[in-house]
Parts: structure tokens; sequence; C-alpha cells
């Protein structure tokens, strides 16, 4: 493991994923695993700790996170938006210096572009995966946006923040076309 030790690693996976039909994080792809499984087992490469943040009474969701290791983070707030599972991440881990950001539906980002977004991260920085197709996922922020982090409102992410602190604003560029899959409906699965 190769992680400084002061970037955490939060998984967003506390939505209700409506237009999949429910119960995304849990279907099993064609290795056998879920969704969520998949995604931790990337992320878990590079980490030392993954931590996931589930809404608080999925129990389901919560045996898979156990089961492959991962810590809990149990969000009561996700019917407001996937800012409170932020909120609950950086909450949780509020001694960190940086927070990586990853959602929990794309289990096709390379464990080479994580490591690469690692070498990047920096507590005065945002640092985000670029490809020609535009902006992806994960995103590294610094712990001078922590306060801005708690703050979030709504069904929005941190992307807000690149606009208000563009200059602050780190670009990875990288072919991974992982950063721009999210598994939305069962026909995104590849």
């Amino acid at each position: 493991m190769t992680e400084p030790t002061s970037v955490a690693c939060v998984i967003l996976a506390a939505g209700a994923g409506t237009r999949f039909g429910g119960a995304k994080m849990l279907y099993e792809l064609d290795e056998g695993m879920s969704i969520l499984a998949k995604t931790i087992g990337i992320y878990a490469a590079v980490f030392e700790q993954v931590h996931v943040v589930v809404k608080h009474d999925e129990t389901l969701l919560i045996e898979v996170v156990e089961r492959e290791g991962a810590r809990c983070i149990k969000n009561s707030n996700a019917e407001q938006g996937l800012s409170q599972s932020i909120v609950a991440g950086v909450g949780a881990l509020a001694s960190s210096t940086s927070w990586l950001f990853a959602l929990g539906d794309m289990p096709y980002v390379s464990s080479a572009t994580i490591r690469a977004l690692l070498q990047r991260a920096s507590a005065t920085s945002i640092v985000v995966p670029r490809s020609r197709r535009g902006n992806g996922n994960p995103i590294i922020f610094g712990a001078d946006f922590k306060h801005q982090l708690l703050g979030l409102t709504g069904d929005v992410g941190g992307k807000a923040l690149l606009k208000s602190h563009a200059k602050q604003v780190q670009f990875y560029a990288c072919d991974d076309q992982g950063i721009h899959h999210d598994i939305d409906r069962i026909s995104d699965i590849l």
C-alpha cells in the first residue's frame, strides 16, 4: 500500500438507485461480485482503509461493506441528497488532510489513475482526473475545503467547488474511461 495516510478514501453509496430500478449497489456483475464490492476492491488495492457511506438502514449494503473489509459511515440524512453523504464522510474523517471521494457505482476506474491522483494530493488543492471527454471521478479535496464540503446541501456533490476555487484545481490528464463510467442503468454495465 502506497497511500499517504492523511488522504481518506470515501466511497459514496447511499443513493436510492431509482434510475437503475433500486438495489443498484447489490447488483451482481459477470464476476459474481456486486457493483459495490467491485468498487471497494479497486480502492482497497490502493488504500489501507476504505470507508463507504451508506444509508443508515441499508442492512444488506452494510453487510457487503463489512464483508469486503471496508468501514461503514452511516448516513441518516441520505434522502437529502448526495451532499449529505459528503458531509457524513468529512465529518467522520475530520482529521484527514484530504478526502478522495469515489462513487460506489463506478467500478471501472483504474488503480493506476487512483495512485496518480494521490501523488498530486495536498491540503490546498482539488485533484480531478480529466480525459478528452471532460472531468471525471474520483476527486480529491484538500483540507482547505473542509468547511465548504461540510456546508454542502441538496443533491449536489463537491463539483461546485471546482468553479469557485478554479485556481486550486489540479487536473490529471489520463485516458482512463472508467473515470466517466458510472452505472445508472443495467445497460451501463460493461
